[in-house]
């Protein structure tokens, strides 16, 4: 029994130093004291968890009728929210080769998040629900792949380990008994993500996150950090450490704390390139003085065919390349401007520009581990036409009518984010309902989808509880929407956002019909949770017409006879 537990331990501290950890005899007796801890608590709690226990957590998922019918919202007055600046529509190449202007193509940010006309609403506080999450981060595996050739390793200039042979040739050849050591090998780069924090990080927040987790577990990089970038009260750009999405911001740090003398941190700037720091310029000069340091690159997390419609379109598309590993950006190879134009290089930020694709990620990192036959997607700023458009005064926008935000919107989104408005205007608007639309409705959709539903200047902010922003259709948008979804999708959205309320208020119901019923009588609290989703109903039905209008008239009726005292409730 001895001799097999010798021969385990010994086969463990072979596969230690093949996976290259060089650990002491005191810190494998405590690895394999903790795992013995953790299986034995393992088995304990297996032991003491009842059979019972487990299955009353399992929840059945009912099945409602496709003929089911609405039953229509308590009858309330609600304000109408106006129009707001919004992104402006551009093609989908709208650089600066192709329209030879020096007009600015940075887009607005998103609206502001303050409320219009309208009043914070109450939250009641139900049973606990977990709330739909994003759409994941696709193809993880495929990503931490593209990274690998960021996997090399260097002589570390301050740790040291014994050289065994070359310790053993001395002692023979010399009759020195002194070890003779060498630099430990470690891990070649740091990497710190930078975050760009603006109105539309929450659409992003949990593909960041997986991102995040993604580069620290993958193991390409000695050390992971992540910060946040905003401006200051005086519009000073600075950073603060960012724990996780919801941490308090205090503490700003200068962002001259990422530059690294020995070169060898990577910054890695998650944007989408819309807010306004970029219309001003601010961050350019950040950005220039991190790259004459060392490798910097964009996250853009838009797709390419949106780059036209943010900062990035006010610049020359070129491809990059590097000889050497881990140079600055200001000696990257440029390639790909075009021949009559003559850009001063040394004045000009130049910037790899990668996705959350495998592909772009990894011919990235072929560039940034400098080899030579690779290129990578980049954008080249003059920064002398970046401060010229930030000092141009913004010319005044004409205030879109419905009608014409509808047509532009139909004109430049991609087909899924427009089925995707089209649902959601059939319910009230937060991104945890949005989630459920994409989960349930279209599990094809992606954020981006979302994120074009969200710039296209149809929605504006009216609330925010917690966390929990809500969002309504500029005045109009949303009948002109809901006209063009099929019957039939416009039942299974109801459906699902009703028995999403539903578990969130630990309630049980068969359809949504009974969920807006004024026969229930229910709680005020629980009234506050139904009424928005009731009015947006009724509205809803009243625009599809026929029978499901004489419902809603019908439901109106109805609840026209409850209570005013149990229905007043700010909307």
């Amino acid at each position: 029994m001895m001799k097999s537990e010798t021969l385990g331990i010994a086969a463990l501290n072979s596969r230690l130093k093949w996976v290259e950890l060089y650990l002491d005899d005191k810190q494998i007796a405590d690895i394999l004291w903790l795992a013995v801890q953790i299986s034995e608590v393992e088995e304990t709690s297996l032991k003491e968890t009842p059979v019972e226990d487990s299955q009353t957590v399992i929840e059945t998922k009912t099945k409602t009728p496709p003929d089911s019918k609405l039953t229509p919202p308590i009858k309330s007055g609600s304000s109408s929210p106006t129009a707001s600046a919004d992104l402006p529509p551009s093609s989908p190449h709208n650089l600066k080769q192709e329209s030879g202007s020096s007009s600015p193509t940075a887009s607005a940010d998103l609206p502001p998040s303050s409320p219009h006309n309208s009043k914070d609403k109450t939250v009641s506080e139900g049973i606990p629900f977990q709330a739909p999450a994003a759409p994941p981060l696709r193809q993880t595996l495929a990503l931490a792949r593209a990274l690998r050739p960021l996997m090399r390793k260097v002589p570390s200039q301050t740790k040291t380990v014994i050289d065994e042979e070359e310790t053993v040739s001395q002692i023979v050849e010399k009759k020195i008994w002194t070890p003779v050591l060498k630099p430990t090998p470690e891990r070649w780069l740091d990497l710190a993500l930078v975050v760009e924090e603006s109105r539309s990080t929450v659409i992003w927040q949990e593909i960041i996150a997986e991102f995040q987790r993604l580069t620290e577990l993958q193991g390409a990089f000695r050390d992971v950090r992540t910060w946040g970038l905003k401006t200051d009260h005086d519009g000073v750009i600075k950073l603060f450490p960012q724990g996780n999405f919801s941490a308090n911001k205090q503490g700003f740090r200068s962002p001259k704390e990422l530059l690294d003398p020995a070169g060898r941190r990577l910054i890695l700037l998650i944007s989408d390139c819309i807010s306004p720091i970029w219309r001003q310029g601010k961050i350019h000069q950040l950005l220039k003085r991190w790259s004459n340091n060392g490798p910097v690159a964009i996250l853009q997390l838009l797709p390419e065919r949106l780059w036209g419609r943010t900062a990035l379109g006010a610049g020359f598309p070129i491809q990059l390349s590097a000889l050497v590993p881990g140079v600055a950006n200001s000696q990257l190879v440029v390639d790909g401007l075009p021949v009559w134009t003559e850009v001063d290089l040394a004045n000009s930020l130049t910037l790899p520009v990668v996705t959350l694709e495998p592909d772009s990620l990894k011919q990235w990192s072929r560039v940034v581990a400098g080899v030579g036959n690779t290129q990578t997607a980049g954008i080249l700023l003059e920064l002398s036409l970046v401060a010229s458009l930030a000092q141009a005064s913004p010319t005044a926008q004409k205030e879109l009518s419905a009608v014409e935000l509808v047509k532009r919107f139909r004109t430049t989104a991609s087909p899924t984010a427009r089925r995707l408005a089209g649902l959601m205007a059939t319910v009230p608007v937060s991104l945890p309902v949005v989630y459920l639309i994409q989960e349930t409705l279209l599990p094809e959709s992606m954020q981006v989808h979302v994120a074009e539903v969200f710039m296209s200047g149809l929605l504006q902010p009216v609330s925010s509880q917690k966390e929990i922003v809500q969002y309504e259709f500029v005045e109009g948008v949303r009948d002109l929407l809901v006209d063009s979804v099929p019957i039939p999708d416009v039942d299974a959205v109801l459906e699902a956002v009703s028995q999403y309320i539903a578990r969130k208020l630990g309630i049980y119901i068969k359809n949504f019909t009974a969920l807006l019923s004024a026969d229930f009588k229910w709680d005020k609290a629980t009234q506050q949770q139904i009424m928005p989703f009731a009015q947006i109903t009724t509205q809803v039905l009243h625009r599809l017409g026929g029978e499901y209008a004489a419902l809603a008239e019908h439901l109106e009726r109805i609840s026209s006879h409850s209570s005013d005292a149990s229905i007043d409730i700010e909307l």
